[in-house]
């Protein structure tokens, strides 16, 4: 591809936009803000100070609290895919949600971070994973269309 049609297609993408979706367990998907998630950082530096002092067994005293923040932690970051039907079939199989995004090109290269998916398969199908901060998707819900479709 040449140079004037790589910045052509750049200056058309500020104005296209991709759908981005995510199947889960309805139970799980709840977002936060940032300060909550700092708040439970807390928590976690005390967990980390008794590990350090050699205390590797399982806090049982403090099993309410470390399920509590291990939900938390599932939604710090949120796993997208392009694939509506990747993401419908996982929330249909579990009885959960599908939640579904359009987001301006320019802003998934600006928020999310992109992997590829089954790597040694791309040449049969060609497959990407987006990731955003979960705190950041509760900001941008509104300006990102953001939409929970229960599958049950």
């Amino acid at each position: 591809m040449k140079r004037d049609e790589i910045n052509a297609q750049l200056k058309a993408s500020k104005s296209n936009t991709i759908k981005l979706y995510r199947g889960m367990v309805s139970d799980v998907f709840n977002l936060h803000r940032r300060s909550y998630f700092n708040e439970q950082k807390k928590f976690l530096h005390w967990i980390l100070a008794l590990r350090s002092s050699g205390k590797m067994q399982y806090p049982d005293f403090l099993d309410e609290q470390v399920q509590a923040f291990e939900k938390l932690l599932r939604t710090e970051r949120q796993y997208f895919t392009d694939d509506r039907e990747i993401a419908r079939s996982y929330a249909k199989k579990n009885k959960g949600v599908l939640i579904e995004l359009v987001v301006p090109i320019h802003e998934v290269v600006k928020h999310f971070r992109i992997e590829f998916q089954n790597y040694g398969k791309r040449k049969k199908k060609f497959e990407l994973v987006y990731v955003v901060d979960g705190a950041l998707l509760k900001t941008k819900s509104s300006q990102w269309k953001l939409k929970v479709r229960s599958l049950k």
